[in-house]
């Protein structure tokens, strides 16, 4: 009888244990799923080939086959608008940080698409920010009256803005006239309650960056957090950056862009923000693992490889900073 009851007492025990067991194992795996694909979204599909090629050997997928699937996941990932798309960098603790020192929107690659400028303009209202950087391409050709049309709209926002010239705002000028009649200075150094941005203007693809503005960059870097461009410096995979046109080298513009990238190596800078890609993304130095190369997405709905969108910074009291995408 005493041998009966234990075993009804243990029969109801395992009754009430199994469910919590089993809700504790459920939350652990989508625990572990979620953070597998919030990590893998950041991986370049060499990365991802690198750590399973092991386990694809076994069952006999070849490392080039599964490229191929790895290259499309991480492309398909990176172009939905759920969080680990959106999320480009987060550095910040937020339990420290409750609070940014700094907040400044960025907005790239409008293109004379008014209406979503105008839609970027009023989310960025939301946000309290200090300033917005603009990192250029205004428009598609770089005519006069274009430029002008952006700029009525950015003077009407009443909220303070610094910008570059983007490739396109130079065609019709052949250079930087243009812009600088509509605008004014193509580089800019900005200090928002200690934090330094420096804004350089590196959008002619076929045209070297001139001595004096090197020059003023080479000092004006020495000491700045975050550097501002046109276009970037470094991508592990697209074929458009400084020096590089649609796969083709630009040699003395190529080698400016990697001596431009040596001495922002050798600065504190914790971050290189550019546009032009029309596509966000954020990239770790090959050689500076506490550097950053991030890319803004594009505020046109056309020719676009993610939904519009824009940025948003938040520079934290220790230094610390959140990127993130706004999607229109």
């Amino acid at each position: 009888m005493k041998k009966r009851d234990k075993s009804n007492k243990s029969s109801v025990l395992g009754k009430l244990l199994r469910p919590i067991i089993s809700i504790i194992v459920l939350t652990a795996l989508v625990l572990g799923i979620a953070l597998f694909v919030k990590e893998i979204s950041t991986m370049s599909y060499k990365r991802v080939i690198s750590i399973t090629a092991p386990l694809l050997a076994k069952v006999g997928l070849s490392s080039d086959k599964a490229g191929e699937v790895a290259g499309e996941f991480i492309k398909r990932a990176s172009d939905t608008d759920i969080n680990i798309g959106n999320i480009i960098k987060d550095t910040s603790d937020p339990i420290k940080n409750s609070k940014s020192a700094v907040t400044v929107a960025i907005f790239s690659d409008p293109h004379s698409d008014n209406l979503d400028l105008l839609k970027a303009i009023s989310k960025t209202k939301d946000l309290s920010v200090d300033a917005i950087f603009h990192l250029g391409d205004h428009t598609d050709l770089g005519v006069i009256t274009k430029l002008e049309e952006a700029k009525k709209i950015l003077d009407e926002s009443d909220l303070k803005y610094y910008t570059i010239p983007g490739d396109h705002d130079l065609w019709q000028s052949v250079g930087v006239g243009n812009f600088a009649q509509v605008f004014g200075d193509n580089f800019h150094s900005i200090t928002l309650k200690g934090v330094k941005f420096v804004m350089l203007d590196n959008s002619a693809n076929y045209t070297v960056i001139d001595a004096k503005l090197t020059a003023w960059f080479t000092e004006e870097v020495k000491n700045a957090d975050f550097v501002l461009l046109s276009q970037p410096l470094y991508h592990p995979t697209f074929n458009r950056i400084m020096g590089v046109v649609d796969g083709e080298d630009v040699i003395k513009v190529k080698d400016q862009a990697l001596e431009i990238l040596n001495l922002i190596r050798q600065s504190k800078v914790k971050a290189i923000i550019a546009g032009d890609q029309h596509g966000s993304s954020i990239s770790i130095d090959t050689q500076r693992s506490t550097l950053s190369h991030i890319v803004i997405g594009a505020i046109t709905s056309e020719r676009n490889l993610q939904s519009p969108r824009f940025s948003v910074l938040r520079v934290y009291a220790d230094g610390n900073y959140k990127i993130e995408d706004i999607v229109l």
